[in-house]
């Protein structure tokens, strides 16, 4: 199936015959019932017995069930994460997408976690870079604009607001972790800095990987910008 034709697939409710169209093989299956939770196995309690003890026509229906549960499940996922995404037209084009990428990944499908669990990791890093790509964050989750992360951004944002008497005022509602390490990036509170420390010198400094230096001031910055408005006049 091509990625063309996943288009007669963009509405909700017909997510699930995709899924299902993707996972058509028996190994790949297989491996989906295998990754079902247990709290779903408590809920089809004969399955197991089924497939020990008998080889017929309701074994069939009770694999069925099974695979039906995870693709509906998979589907809501889907779903979730499309509504981040407010344009109807891009919403389609996101699931569309997001099923042919799906498509060409179910293969790397490893029962180590759950069916929905692997559609839910896909969808979510897929709906973030098509909010990139669309320069739109106002999904659910992701309260800040794509630009505030940028640093040029927050950096002339603090400035052109004068948000310095603020940041003192709310500098200790920060966890440990995000006063470090905005302090070590930008100099905050006391200051900012024209131009920001290097990753490496950061990574020095706090003895951590550089990796995480970045996933911190993401999240610094984030909790920062929270906070402010509650103390605006």
């Amino acid at each position: 199936m091509t990625s063309e034709s996943f288009r007669t697939y963009e509405m909700p409710h017909q997510i699930v015959p995709v899924l299902k169209h993707i996972a058509k093989s028996n190994e790949l299956s297989e491996r989906i019932i295998a990754g079902v939770p247990i709290k779903w196995k408590k809920r089809y309690p004969y399955f197991d017995y089924i497939r020990k003890n008998l080889r017929d026509e309701n074994f069939h229906l009770a694999r069925r069930a099974l695979l039906e549960a995870c693709h509906e499940a998979a589907a809501k996922v889907i779903i979730r994460h499309s509504d981040w995404i407010k344009d109807a037209f891009a919403r389609d084009d996101y699931v569309s997408e997001l099923l042919a990428k799906l498509h060409t990944k179910a293969c790397n499908y490893r029962n180590e976690a759950s069916w929905q669990a692997y559609v839910k990791a896909i969808a979510k890093n897929f709906a973030v870079d098509y909010l990139r790509k669309l320069d739109s964050w106002e999904g659910r989750k992701l309260s800040l604009k794509p630009k505030l992360n940028y640093e040029n951004e927050f950096v002339t944002l603090i400035l052109a607001k004068s948000l310095l008497p603020a940041i003192r005022k709310v500098w200790n509602d920060l966890p440990l972790n995000s006063r470090q390490i905005l302090e070590a990036r930008h100099g905050l509170p006391e200051a900012l800095y024209p131009e920001p420390n290097d990753y490496k010198q950061i990574s020095k400094k706090l003895k951590i990987p550089i990796g995480t230096v970045k996933s911190r001031i993401h999240h610094a910055r984030e909790n920062l910008l929270r906070l402010i408005p509650n103390v605006m006049d």
